[in-house]
């Protein structure tokens, strides 16, 4: 049996699939030499606990990897592309996939109409920096690079918002809307990270597998659920800011210092048609006094 899970990074595909082959019967390859990554060490790397400490079976992240599959066959196999690559729409990814394998458990996780924002915030627990720098080196437009150095903190920021941001969040809505047409089931990845436990639940539900290690399974949920504050706290802020920018409150609220979140509020205030002095703005200004930084 394949399983396909589909999923944005970020998205809580890391954990799914540790908990599928940990906790239940699937006869997947190694599964007695899955390592779960100290959820401690996890905090003090990613900020969040996340399930990146085990080799996942077949990972592809990027389109020859996907159309050359290479990975060590299972009588129960676990596959998890990652949508979008940047040599890859996550649509084209999905009917690939569809198209190509006679599958019926396929699952994609990934945002909503209404939740893209939240879940670029989780594409901070994958590494935003090397998450964009994967998406630079394949086919993102290069055009707003001002040097050939490493980039400025501002510069960075300025190049998310004008590229990463325009060519990322139309496609989360299409992403979804394809995964549905398709027949993939589909998670939300708000709704994950508030109900993990349902969804592993469903999704095992789905397959037709069985919880043969229910103390693990309770652990790895209760641990990673719990796990998340800083997700949400990101979220928070991120919600007052926006909220101030676009004149629904008055907030006076910091980034955490983040570049992936500040190019988010640049890219919104350009959708409103402000552009910021952004020249040598290394240190991104609290929402209280973002007006002082418009044009």
């Amino acid at each position: 049996m394949n399983i396909w899970i589909s999923f944005l990074p970020g998205s809580a595909g890391s954990i799914i699939e540790s908990i599928l082959r940990t906790c239940t019967d699937l006869k997947t390859p190694n599964s007695t030499k899955v390592k779960i990554l100290d959820h401690t060490e996890s905090h003090k790397v990613y900020g969040a606990v996340t399930g990146h400490g085990f080799a996942k079976q077949w990972h592809p992240t990027s389109k020859e990897a996907l159309y050359n599959p290479s990975y060590e066959v299972g009588e129960d196999n676990i596959f998890t592309p990652i949508v979008p690559v940047s040599d890859l729409l996550g649509s084209e990814t999905l009917e690939y996939i569809r198209k190509t394998y006679d599958d019926t458990n396929m699952f994609y996780l990934g945002p909503n109409t209404g939740s893209e924002e939240f879940a670029a915030i989780t594409l901070s627990k994958t590494g935003i920096k090397k998450y964009i720098e994967d998406l630079r080196s394949g086919g993102m437009n290069e055009n707003y690079r001002w040097s050939d150095t490493e980039l400025d903190k501002w510069e960075l920021r300025e190049y998310l918002s004008l590229s990463w941001m325009q060519w990322w969040m139309p496609q989360m809505p299409e992403q979804w809307d394809t995964a549905q047409q398709l027949g993939f089931v589909c998670y939300d990845t708000m709704y994950i990270f508030e109900n993990l436990r349902t969804v592993v639940l469903d999704i095992i539900d789905h397959i037709g597998c069985k919880i043969i290690d229910g103390p693990l399974f309770a652990k790895l949920t209760k641990e990673w659920q719990e796990g998340q504050d800083l997700i949400w706290q990101k979220w928070e802020n991120y919600v007052k800011y926006k909220d101030t920018i676009c004149g629904k409150a008055s907030h006076d609220v910091h980034l955490f210092d983040e570049v992936g979140l500040e190019s988010m509020i640049q890219y919104q205030l350009r959708e409103q048609g402000i552009e910021l002095k952004c020249w040598n703005l290394n240190t991104f200004p609290t929402s209280g006094r973002i007006k002082d930084f418009y044009e």
